[in-house]
């Protein structure tokens, strides 16, 4: 990519996000240039850009967001495969699955019983799947019910097609998220000899694996460890919104990206094989 499609990318970008405030990236040498003139212009706007630019020849500094862009990536490659997309249906697709990247639970706020997702930040107030089609709760038979001409059979057909490809996507996404949110944790936790899972904490909000609609994460509380003999958790309880007891293997639940108990002191996790 060259500076001037840097800067093409950047102006579509505000175009959607609005202005940042400040910008950190990796030292590419088109990020560098680009960074120049867009700083540049934005001080005759009378606008102020912070660029950080992370330490030269240390890319693990920008582990968090090169994590989410390989499960983009990865995502994106399997849902697509050897099938062909023209420019237009590739462009659809990677939209659609940064809209539901943003729907992802992010922390949770237990003092307002409220977790939060990107997409709080970006379109406040906005419902769960409202910017996706077929997004929201209802039966997608019954809103294509009615449709009688060969034109609107094959709206209906596209339709149809579209929220089966984001469905796809939606599963390939979340088992790629899941897995990588699993290997933070374990990164989070090593012994000295060996690799000391993360272990759960009570009340702490967990996802948990299982297949769910698109958009829909399953999710509880942790209400009780379940020790072995030798003292190591292996399972847990887990209380749902509902109020439904359920027993869990630690290793199918996961934390949330950000958890909000790491910020406000230390634990010492213990050993969870």
């Amino acid at each position: 990519m060259s500076k001037e499609q840097c800067i093409q990318a950047f102006r579509r970008f505000i175009s959607r996000r609005k202005q940042p405030k400040h910008i950190i990236s990796d030292n590419a040498k088109n990020l560098i240039a680009a960074s120049k003139e867009i700083i540049e212009l934005n001080r005759i706007e009378g606008e102020t850009l912070e660029w950080e630019f992370i330490t030269p020849g240390a890319p693990w500094q920008g582990g968090i967001y090169e994590r989410m862009v390989g499960v983009v990536k990865r995502s994106l490659k399997r849902a697509i495969g050897t099938k062909y997309l023209n420019n237009a249906e590739l462009i659809t697709l990677i939209v659609e699955l940064e809209a539901i990247i943003n729907e992802r639970p992010l922390v949770d706020i237990e003092e307002i019983g409220l977790v939060l997702r990107p997409e709080d930040f970006l379109h406040p107030g906005s419902a769960l799947g409202e910017r996706l089609i077929g997004g929201k709760d209802y039966n997608r038979n019954n809103a294509t019910a009615n449709i009688g001409n060969s034109q609107t059979k094959e709206l209906k057909h596209q339709y149809m097609t579209t929220c089966k490809r984001l469905d796809h996507l939606w599963k390939i996404w979340r088992g790629e998220y899941l897995e990588e949110l699993r290997k933070r944790a374990q990164r989070k936790h090593r012994g000295p000899r060996s690799r000391i899972r993360r272990e759960p904490e009570i009340d702490e909000l967990v996802l948990l694996k299982g297949d769910c609609p698109r958009n829909t994460w399953k999710m509880g509380r942790v209400h009780k460890l379940l020790r072995g003999k030798d003292g190591a958790c292996r399972s847990a309880v887990i209380r749902t919104a509902n109020g439904n007891d359920l027993v869990r293997a630690v290793g199918h639940l996961y934390p949330l990206e950000i958890s909000s108990r790491e910020n406000g002191k230390e634990h010492s996790p213990g050993e969870c094989r």
